[in-house]
């Protein structure tokens, strides 16, 4: 857009020299935010090559932008200072629109939904919970989030999230880190997996730019996580996710950040499983390793709000190892609904944001329906 802009106005220049005498007889270009006119006073928007240009002081003044914003298109038209209307507009999300017959240039501010994401509310003796099913990744397309999203959040009291990620650097995290996803016992990765998955495995970190052997001190499950980190950043997810959105925005607002679970029991969730079983959902990641249609999938269900496209992704975690589906999932969706109805019964009346995974939250096992079968009200928040 720049380099056609900057090409556009250089051939303009000479035209710009008669702009005054060329439209002279012509009726005057009209311009309106909204359904209210601009006022230029004696200065005249124009019409050139069929481009609309008008005084950059009293259009910045009409659209409230503020003197420190960066425009760096505009010439000077009879020692006034002029911008083109329409690449204005596109740059700070206004439409555009013309009436050749009243000459007349319409500005709307163009409606940007954002992400839908998954929000249901709950109202219990003077108490709001809110429950957001999350995204743990993201690209830049995922934001700006629905505005009845942010409004929940700037209601809300306290945050609650399935673990703080604000203290992933601490201290004591990262001792649990080296007590759970490393190997203390004087053995590597590759005692633990066979030769064909090893070196697969080191087959992705040269493909990273990383040295072979470079995770030999993680487990399995550790060595998944890093290499579908690492997958998810070169397919361009590189924005905070969802809870790491909100947690930053708590951060700011001072605002308590309360746990759903902790890094300790996600930690020894993942423990839980054997080393068979490790083993085997890291061949199965290595094997669709490069395959973004699953991520790119589940951001796209997210940002449209389908529910249905959800519940599929649910059913197909149930159908691929039952034991893998109640772990991740049901016993976890039962301690999420215990916290949740401890909020509910806050004696202090707050608002709380709650979010957790999306998997976590429809479906006959999960959070919605567990507080439902409690005897709560819960409703989708209908945007």
């Amino acid at each position: 857009m720049k380099k056609f802009a900057s090409a556009f106005l250089s051939l303009l220049l000479a035209s710009m020299l008669f702009v005054a005498s060329a439209f002279a007889a012509e009726k005057q270009v009209e311009i309106r935010v909204g359904d209210e006119p601009i006022q230029f006073g004696s200065l005249e928007p124009v019409i050139v090559d069929g481009y609309t240009w008008a005084p950059k002081e009293p259009l910045f003044e009409a659209l409230e932008i503020g003197e420190d914003f960066q425009f760096d298109y505009g010439q000077l038209i009879n020692d006034t200072v002029y911008v083109p209307v329409r690449i204005l507009a596109e740059t700070i999300g206004y439409e555009i629109g013309w009436n050749g017959d009243t000459r007349t240039v319409t500005l709307e501010k163009a409606i940007v939904e954002g992400s839908r994401g998954f929000l249901w509310k709950i109202e219990h003796e003077g108490n709001t919970v809110y429950l957001l099913g999350s995204i743990h990744l993201a690209k830049a397309d995922m934001y700006p989030l629905h505005p009845a999203i942010e409004a929940a959040f700037e209601e809300a009291a306290y945050l609650g999230t399935e673990i703080d990620i604000s203290k992933a650097q601490s201290e004591e995290v990262q001792q649990l880190i080296l007590e759970k996803a490393f190997y203390n016992d004087g053995t590597t990765l590759k005692d633990h997996i066979s030769p064909e998955t090893y070196a697969r495995v080191n087959e992705k970190l040269v493909e990273n730019g990383l040295p072979e052997g470079s995770l030999d001190s993680y487990k399995p499950w550790m060595v998944e996580s890093v290499l579908m980190s690492l997958q998810a950043l070169n397919f361009g997810y590189t924005e905070p996710g969802i809870d790491q959105y909100f947690t930053l925005k708590a951060l700011e607002r001072e605002m308590p950040i309360l746990e759903l679970e902790s890094y300790e029991f996600q930690f020894d969730l993942f423990e839980s499983f054997t080393p068979e079983f490790q083993e085997q959902s890291l061949l199965l990641s290595l094997e669709q390793y490069g395959d973004r249609k699953y991520i790119d999938a589940l951001s796209e269900v997210w940002k449209s709000g389908s529910e249905e496209g959800i519940l599929e992704i649910i059913n197909e975690m149930k159908t691929y190892d039952e034991a893998y589906y109640n772990a991740l999932l049901l016993d976890r969706n039962i301690g999420m609904a215990d916290k949740v109805e401890s909020y509910l019964n806050d004696p202090d009346g707050e608002v709380f944001f709650i979010i957790a995974g999306s998997a976590h939250m429809p479906g006959e096992d999960g959070v919605v329906q567990l507080l439902q079968d409690r005897g709560y009200t819960v409703e989708k928040v209908q945007y």
